[in-house]
């Protein structure tokens, strides 16, 4: 931190500090604008289309469009805009002076030097149970609710908005200050590798779309699939839950040949007559992130166990009903043999939220977050023992490896600074098990806007998971933060 970190409090011109009354003035003066732009944003249906992909929207025709409206969006605040290709928005605040002249806070500008900040417009399918249009943000009981309002659309236009208060204060940052707009991040990431692809690494990049106080590192991720072939069609005749493999779903549901007198009524449990000797059975669960598997409770979990209990499956479907049983055991994987733990990440986790028919086949996905102390060899060596045992197929996904940044920079330190002071709070810095966009470059961090240590009510719910929400007051801390914690990576030398 440069020695100008003691300015006034006052000085509006100075990057590195502004009162919490000047801050808190910016939002509320922006607050009407802001939502305004969520609601655009959130109304568009920006999940991954690939059947609507094409040039110039490689990843559908919702990601573009809310591409689009972002950029829009950015060009009002005051930012340089650009589309690459679809793929990816870029948002400029350059500095105003030549290299090497002071900028507002006494750090020489080097335009060569970039701090970024991206978030992602694409959202995860909005699944079944909401309460309210998924696609509109609705405010009840002081929080908003909308696919995209805490992942990511709410969060990243906070940030938008920060930056905003340097540009109409006309304030000279020391460094190129760019937002990267992703439209891909809750699949395959193709935006932030085609970014690296055609742009020099960022110097320092945060991405609003994790956890405070800061994240230094990130499991790795790997996802496997177990099939089982020719098992669809039978007692048991298929089987559906889940809409991708990162999601918890509220419900799983098994169609079976039964009679509805050899149906137990059961507590989660809806069975449906569909006559001529037929049933539809529904389990009802807690949805959410699969990186979180604590907050959730898997339907599929309840389902196989009810599947089990009154034998609805042919002797040669035993084995994926009992393999099923086995992976919704424990969400830490001691089961499968999979368990790791180690001194700086929480332990390994294993969901298997996602159930589908694949022709005559029925699939179980299983997407496991890792820690350093174990690799996705060991883990799919383990599970090519399981599949093998229960007579399956296994079929292993594209692994994202361990990133760990570590906490001991001086921009991570910053963060953690600007978050102890802003917030009030003691928080160590720490680790998650989500993926963000951090572990695609040199130097990356996630920055909120969640607080792991904090729950939500009941009736709000956590990222990926039905009933998607966030407490107003939160996006007005982020907005906040996000000014301080842009005011603090200016002020260091890189």
């Amino acid at each position: 931190m440069s020695d100008n970190s003691s300015n006034s409090a006052n000085s509006t011109k100075s990057v590195s500090k502004f009162s919490r009354e000047e801050i808190n003035e910016f939002i509320e003066k922006n607050w009407d604008a802001y939502m305004e732009d969520l609601r655009s944003l959130v109304a568009i249906d920006s999940v991954e289309d690939m059947k609507t992909a094409g040039p110039g929207a490689p990843f559908g025709k919702g990601p573009k469009e809310a591409l689009d409206k972002s950029l829009e969006i950015a060009a009002k605040l005051g930012f340089e805009t650009k589309d690459e290709e679809g793929y990816v928005g870029l948002c400029d605040y350059a500095p105003k002076e030549a290299a090497g002249t002071p900028a507002d806070n006494g750090v020489p500008v080097d335009s060569e030097t970039t701090i970024a900040i991206m978030g992602h417009v694409d959202i995860v399918p909005v699944g079944q149970g909401w309460d309210t249009n998924p696609f509109e943000v609705v405010e009840q009981k002081g929080y908003l609710f909308g696919r995209g309002v805490i992942d990511d659309k709410g969060p990243f236009l906070a940030s938008l908005y920060a930056g905003k208060f340097f540009i109409e204060r006309g304030i000279n940052l020391p460094y190129l200050l760019r937002y990267i707009v992703g439209s891909n991040e809750e699949t395959e990431m193709g935006d932030a590798t085609y970014y690296a692809e055609h742009h020099p690494q960022p110097t320092f990049l945060l991405t609003p779309d994790g956890d405070f106080p800061v994240s230094a590192g990130e499991k790795g991720i790997f996802a496997l699939q177990f099939v089982a072939k020719g098992m669809a069609g039978k007692k048991l005749e298929k089987i559906e839950a889940g809409t991708a493999s990162n999601v918890i779903p509220k419900i799983s549901v098994a169609y079976v040949k039964a009679d509805m007198e050899d149906l137990p009524p059961h507590q989660d449990i809806e069975i449906e007559d569909l006559g001529d000797g037929r049933a539809k059975i529904t389990a009802t669960g807690i949805p959410g992130h699969a990186a979180f598997p604590e907050k959730a409770l898997s339907p599929s979990r309840l389902l196989f166990d009810y599947l089990h209990a009154n034998h609805l499956y042919d002797e040669d479907q035993k084995d994926f009903i009992h393999l099923g049983r086995r992976i919704q055991e424990s969400a830490y994987g001691e089961p499968l043999g999979i368990d790791a733990s180690d001194d700086v990440f929480e332990p390994l986790t294993v969901v298997g939220g996602l159930l589908y028919q694949d022709g005559d086949d029925l699939v179980q996905d299983v997407n496991i977050r890792f820690p350093k102390s174990t690799s996705p060899q060991k883990i799919q060596e383990q599970l090519q023992k399981i599949a093998d045992k229960y007579h399956m197929e296994l079929v292993p996904g594209e692994p994202a490896d361990v990133y760990y940044i570590g906490a001991d920079s001086d921009p991570v330190q910053a963060l953690h600074a600007c978050f102890t002071e802003f917030s009030g709070e003691e928080v160590p810095i720490g680790t998650m098990a989500g993926g963000t966009y951090a572990r695609d470059f040199d130097r990356g961090v996630a920055f909120g806007p969640s607080t792991p240590w904090k729950r939500f009510p009941s009736f709000v719910g956590d990222e990926h998971s039905t009933n998607e929400g966030v407490p107003i007051e939160r996006l007005k801390f982020v907005m906040g933060i996000y000014i301080a914690a842009i005011q603090r990576l200016m002020d260091l030398t890189y």
